[in-house]
């Protein structure tokens, strides 16, 4: 059963070179109001190419975009997509691709405030990650990327910044799906994008601290990270 968001008024656009190699042309619905008017056409260009190169899709296929996961839905003549509602555990889909266009979107510019290229570092929601079992009740939390340890595992691990938590006993950890830990944790959808060797620490009452293989690193000025941290400077009304 789809479900849709039938408050929101969704604008649509369609692939032109899928049926040139006898497979249905996509449609992708979106808010108007809440992309980037290149960002639905960087998607239908993903799907043709991917066509181009051979892929068949149909119904009830999933295909990663970034952290999110589409599905793949019948809307004759079209095949359209379908994104997960960011609420509920399991996944439950909804209409149109709004939501994982604006995750993917915060990803590349994390990644560029780095000056990194996220091609290949976003790992998708199917994917695991090691968590603290305090992790969703901490104020405070950090993440830290290394090398995934199974096909499935995406190498993050997320934990509390309680010091009495101690993350060396097996008894205080435990894995679960990044949508799980997204569900739990909004805040840490944008920095999945870093590469391992890089870690953050996200306190409400501070600025995020970056590392890369230990060391503190910064933003690149007037970049998309910087200029977030400067605006929440501005609402705690103190320059940390």
């Amino acid at each position: 059963m789809r479900h849709s968001r039938a408050e929101i008024e969704m604008k649509s656009l369609v692939s032109t070179k899928c049926s040139a190699f006898s497979h249905p042309e996509f449609r992708v619905d979106f808010d108007e109001d809440s992309i980037l008017e290149h960002e639905p056409e960087f998607l239908i260009r993903m799907l043709e190419i991917k066509v181009q190169q051979g892929s068949i899709f149909s119904a009830g296929q999933t295909i990663e975009v970034g952290l999110s996961v589409l599905r793949v839905a019948a809307d004759e003549p079209y095949l359209s997509l379908d994104e997960p509602d960011m609420r509920s555990f399991p996944i439950v889909f909804v209409t149109g691709v709004t939501q994982s266009l604006i995750l993917l979107r915060h990803q590349h510019f994390v990644s560029g405030s780095f000056a990194l290229d996220s091609e290949g570092e976003i790992p998708s929601f199917l994917k695991g990650a090691l968590v603290c079992t305090n992790y969703a009740e901490s104020p405070a939390f950090f993440m830290d990327r290394l090398e995934p340890m199974r096909g499935n595992d995406s190498g993050w691990f997320i934990g509390c910044c309680a010091g009495t938590h101690d993350h060396n006993d097996p008894r205080n950890l435990t894995r679960v799906s990044l949508y799980a830990a997204f569900l739990a944790l909004p805040e840490m959808h944008q920095y999945v994008s870093l590469p391992v060797g890089y870690s953050v620490i996200i306190d409400p009452t501070r600025d995020p601290v970056f590392q890369q293989n230990g060391r503190r690193i910064l933003p690149k000025p007037n970049s998309f990270l910087s200029e977030r941290m400067e605006l929440a400077r501005k609402k705690r009304g103190n320059g940390a």
